[in-house]
């Protein structure tokens, strides 16, 4: 995560039989030769915690969370602090096809940023297979790209208001 020098463990949660691949080599990923596939007959996730103690992460709080996702079901998000405080931000099918997403860390309102123990949990409800790469926090505004309809060199900064997608 950026600056932030942290250990990090995955774990992994299901209501019945899956699978997780954290080393997926095929789904022709966005970014570089594997993502990361789960496979269920139920609802499962994953998420990636801290392994050192709480991390503060309050230099990303008006930063965003971004990363690519491939799923054909309704997909949760969530950030967890180190007292249990979990908020959940629900991110719409991807209609199979590779989108990246962006959601405001501000989003996450409740979560103390300052003592971080979940930094990234994906849960599906319902029996799919979903596809994550790249996933990165990052600081304050970034550019938008001329084919989201705006015009090169601008900059979009978000400050409320859920998913945000480009």
């Amino acid at each position: 995560f950026s600056s932030n020098t942290v250990g990090g463990e995955i774990y992994t949660w299901a209501g019945s039989a899956a699978t997780f691949d954290g080393n997926y080599a095929g789904g022709t990923p966005p970014e570089g030769s594997k993502c990361f596939r789960t496979d269920c007959s139920s609802w499962a996730g994953w998420g990636v915690f801290s392994a050192t103690g709480a991390v503060d992460m309050t230099e990303y709080r008006d930063g965003f969370i971004k990363f690519w996702l491939r799923s054909s079901t309704t997909v949760k998000i969530d950030l967890e602090d180190w007292a249990g405080v979990k908020v959940t931000k629900y991110v719409p099918t991807t209609s199979t096809a590779w989108q990246e997403i962006t959601i405001p860390v501000s989003d996450f309102a409740g979560v103390n940023l300052a003592q971080i123990k979940g930094f990234f949990e994906i849960t599906s409800d319902t029996a799919t297979t979903f596809y994550i790469d790249y996933i990165r926090y990052v600081k304050g505004i970034f550019p938008v790209y001329r084919d989201a309809g705006i015009a090169a060199k601008c900059r979009v900064a978000t400050t409320n208001g859920g998913v945000s997608q480009f």
